[in-house]
C-alpha cells in the first residue's frame, strides 16, 4: 500500500504537535549496505522510474515524497529512496520490455470516457528508456489511488501489477540506501515554535524568508553528513524547527538523493 501526504494547513503541519494526515492509495543479490551515490553528472538516468508529482500538500512536502521505484541500467533498483537491491539481468530486461510496450502506446495513458476524477490527487509519473535509448513517459492522475475504478486501459494496470510487487521486493530484501547526498528542504515559519533549536553552523541554510517561503538544496559529502548527524529526518507530519542567526524560524526535513539527482 502506497501512502500519499494529505493536504493540511501549513501552520498546523509545520508547527503543531499533531501528525500529518495521510491518505492511503492504494533471484537478486543485495546491494551493499550504506551505498554511496556518485555525483549526479556522472550517472546515466534511470532505465525505469516511477515518481509522484503534485497533489494538494503543504509547501515542501511533495518534493520529499521519494520515487516509489527507480531502476538503473545494470540492475540497481531503489525503492522509496531508502532500500537498494541489485536485480537480475532477466528481471531488469523484463521490466524494460514491459514498460516500453505499455508506455509507447499513448492510448494506454488516456483516461477512459466517463472515468471518475479524484480531486487533488498526485500524478504518478512513469518513464522508461528502451533498448534503442528511446524514452517513453506518461503522467497518470489517479493511477494508484483510483485503480479500482479502472481509470486507464487494462495494460496500464498490468504494468502496475508488475512494478508494485517489484517495489515491495526491493523494500523487503534490499539493503539500506544511505549515500552522502541529501535533499534538504526548509520552510519559513511566521510563528515562534516553542521547541525551536539553534540552526547548526555546519549545515548551509536554504535562503528562505517572508518573501521566499520554501526552498530546497542538494548537499553532498561533508555537508550531507552534517545534515544526517545534526538534523533529524522524519516521515511523520511534524518537521524539526530551528531559529536562524537572523532570528527567523524555519521548519526543516530531508531525504536521501538518488544517484541521478
Amino acid at each position: 500500500m502506497h501512502l500519499y501526504p494529505g493536504g493540511v494547513d501549513r501552520r498546523t503541519f509545520f508547527a503543531a504537535g499533531g501528525a500529518l494526515a495521510l491518505t492511503a492509495a492504494t533471484g537478486a543479490a543485495a546491494a551493499p549496505a550504506h551505498a554511496s551515490a556518485a555525483p549526479a553528472e556522472t550517472v546515466r538516468g534511470p532505465m525505469f522510474s516511477w515518481s509522484i508529482s503534485g497533489g494538494f500538500v503543504p509547501p515542501g512536502v511533495g518534493v520529499l515524497v521519494p520515487p516509489p521505484l527507480v531502476v538503473y541500467h545494470g540492475g540497481l533498483a531503489i525503492a522509496d529512496a531508502s532500500r537498494a537491491l541489485d536485480l537480475s539481468g532477466r528481471a531488469e530486461r523484463d521490466l524494460q520490455r514491459h514498460a516500453a510496450e505499455v508506455l509507447r502506446d499513448k492510448r494506454n495513458s488516456t483516461r477512459r470516457p466517463g472515468a471518475p476524477i479524484v480531486a487533488d490527487v498526485p500524478a504518478d509519473i512513469l518513464e522508461v528508456r528502451d533498448e534503442r535509448n528511446d524514452v517513453f513517459r506518461a503522467g497518470l492522475d489517479g493511477w494508484v489511488m483510483a485503480r479500482e475504478q479502472r481509470v486507464f486501459p487494462k495494460p496500464m494496470y498490468e504494468l502496475y501489477d508488475h512494478v508494485a510487487p517489484l517495489r515491495r521486493k526491493v523494500s523487503r530484501q534490499g539493503q539500506p540506501w544511505r549515500p552522502d547526498a541529501v535533499l534538504l528542504v526548509a520552510v519559513h515559519l511566521d510563528l515562534d515554535p516553542k521547541d525551536a533549536k539553534r540552526w547548526p553552523d555546519e549545515v548551509p541554510l536554504p535562503p528562505v524568508g517572508e518573501d521566499v517561503i520554501y526552498k530546497e538544496r542538494k548537499l553532498r559529502h561533508k555537508q550531507a553528513r552534517a545534515v544526517k548527524r545534526l538534523i533529524p529526518h522524519t516521515d511523520e507530519g511534524v518537521w524539526s524547527h530551528y531559529r536562524t542567526r537572523a532570528g527567523a524560524f524555519v521548519s526543516v526535513n530531508w531525504r536521501y538523493l538518488l544517484p541521478h539527482e
